[in-house]
Formats: C-alpha cells, structure tokens, sequence
C-alpha cells in the first residue's frame, strides 16, 4: 500500500542541526518563551490527556497508576519550525511555531510524545502530536494513522477476552515510532525507513515502513510487511 502526500519529511533526528536542548535555552530566548510560557496551559495538558486515553484504551491493562504529574512531563528538545515572535515585555508569544519533545514515565516506561505548538496573532491556535523518533511531518503521520491502524484492528484485538472485559474501548494505540535507516542527507533525506508500534491490552504490533521522497518533494510512504488479516 502506498500514498503521496505533499510534505517533505520532518527534521526530527536529534542529530539535525536547528533542534537545541531546552536546558541549555537562555529564558530570554522566543524559543524558551514559547515553551515556558505554554507548557502549563498548552501542551502539558494535552500530554497529560494523551497518556490518559492510552489508560482508557487498555494500552497498560495491568498499570496501576497511570496518573501522569505536570511536573514529570520534561521538554527535552526543541525545533522552531516557524519564527517565533515574543510581546515587548517578553513574556508572552504573538507568533510562531515550535516543535517540542518531551517525555516522561507512563507505567514503568519512558515515553517521548512530540507536541507541534503554534501561535498566530498573539492566540495560541492550538497543536498536534506524535510519538517517538518519527520523521514524518503532520500530514502524513496523520494519514499513516487513518490508513493503516483500521487495517490492525483484528490483530490488535486478537487474543484480549480478558482485557476486553476491563477496557471496552482497547482499540489500541500507536505508542512508539523509530528510525530504523536513512539514506542521504539527514536535513534532506531521499528514502529513509521507520518502525512503528501500536499497542493494545498489553501486546506490541510494530509494522515497518519506507518513506521516499518524491522528485516534486512530496513523500511516498510503502508497508515494507504485509498486515495480516
């Protein structure tokens, strides 16, 4: 199965020049200003709410505490992926575009969830997420998703009569992503493959891909193992 989607590949490694460690940000700096100044109202919560429809979904079904504290949540890296504009006061954001990796503990695992934050004229507009190491840009992580998780579906729920019972709704969840190889130039790569894990009542599905970026600059995106039925 294959589809084009017109998005070049995301800079995610942590290898790509123009991703900083948020340590090292001086307060002042609008990249520093975009994370401080939304963590606690934007992007936490919405980490915070990540984790807990994992719960829901039977991801963990023997966890017992799946409460996730603010303060465990950690911004790792960070990407400004538009330019970011602070107020005169600099305290408050009127613009941009940050990409922000964070993680934090979830039932005995450290979990890396990529917050996408963005402003426009002062008001904060909103987000989009994403798991793991993925190169992938928004667009198409969110097709890989709508395309390929209906497919897994019958595997995700095979063999969770028990897990069922406690968790309706264990649909799974993608919960991890990975770059397995990439050829060319990580800022500007021409194929390059991941490995992707859904998980559901406790069970890992990882399926493979290979991304290729097409002449028109659009990325291709190819199942390397078929999904059984």
């Amino acid at each position: 199965m294959m589809t084009q989607m017109a998005e070049p590949p995301a800079q995610v490694a942590d290898q790509v020049v123009g991703f900083r460690s948020v340590e090292a940000l001086v307060s002042s700096e609008p990249l520093a200003v975009l994370i401080h100044a939304t963590a606690e109202r934007n992007w936490k919560p919405v980490v915070q709410q990540a984790l807990a429809s994992w719960t829901t979904m039977g991801v963990a079904p023997d966890c017992v505490d799946t409460t996730v504290d603010a303060d465990s949540i950690v911004a790792q890296t960070a990407l400004e992926t538009l330019p970011i504009k602070v107020s005169a006061d600099g305290e408050r954001v009127e613009q941009g575009e940050a990409l922000i990796r964070t993680t934090t503990q979830w039932c005995g695992a450290e979990r890396q969830i990529n917050v996408l934050v963005f402003f426009h004229d002062g008001q904060w507009r909103g987000l989009n997420l994403s798991v793991g190491a993925t190169m992938t840009g928004p667009r198409l992580y969110l097709d890989i998703l709508r395309q390929v998780t209906p497919q897994l579906i019958p595997m995700l729920n095979a063999d969770s009569s028990s897990c069922k019972a406690r968790f309706p709704q264990a649909a799974g969840r993608l919960t991890d992503t990975e770059l397995t190889s990439l050829t060319g130039d990580p800022l500007n790569p021409t194929t390059w493959s991941e490995r992707w894990t859904w998980t559901a009542c406790g069970h890992d599905t990882p399926v493979d891909f290979v991304m290729t970026v097409q002449p028109d600059g659009s990325t291709r995106f190819e199942m390397k193992v078929a999904i059984q039925k």
